[in-house]
Parts: C-alpha cells; sequence; structure tokens
C-alpha cells in the first residue's frame, strides 16, 4: 500500500516540476519532472508488470538518480 502512495507522491513531485516550469519560468522543474517521473514509471514496474527488462530499469533508476543529483547540484551551486 505505501508503494503505490509514493508512486502518486512522485506524480504530485511531477506535476509541481511542471507548474515551476510553466508559472515560475524556471528551468529546474524539468529536472524534477524527469527524476521523479522515472522514479513513478520505475516504481509502477516493482509493483505490476509492464513488461520491461530488468536492464532497462536498473538503467531508468540511474538516469533518474542522475537527473537529481543534476537539478539539486544546480540548485545548490547556481550564482543567486
Amino acid at each position: 500500500m505505501l508503494s503505490y502512495l509514493s508512486i502518486a507522491l512522485e506524480f504530485v513531485i511531477v506535476l509541481i516540476g511542471l507548474r515551476i516550469i510553466i508559472v515560475k519560468k524556471r528551468a529546474y522543474g524539468a529536472g524534477f519532472m524527469v527524476a521523479f517521473g522515472i522514479y513513478a514509471v520505475w516504481g509502477l514496474a516493482q509493483q505490476i508488470d509492464l513488461g520491461l527488462p530488468g536492464d532497462v530499469l536498473d538503467v531508468l533508476y540511474f538516469l533518474a538518480t542522475l537527473s537529481a543529483l543534476l537539478t539539486v547540484g544546480y540548485l545548490a551551486f547556481r550564482r543567486a
């Protein structure tokens, strides 16, 4: 049950990222959208059979983590 709640929250973060792009005109929202969108798909694939091979899921998880790292790094080190 908590897994599905986590997936739903990940989709909420995707929507927040979209809002950051549209309303605030900030590109870092795309980083959050990509990261948490992939995490949500990965989580769904763990819960139900989406037909994705394990290697594909591993690459998706890595890309999501890389996207999150780049986004947080950008926010931490950008000039104010």
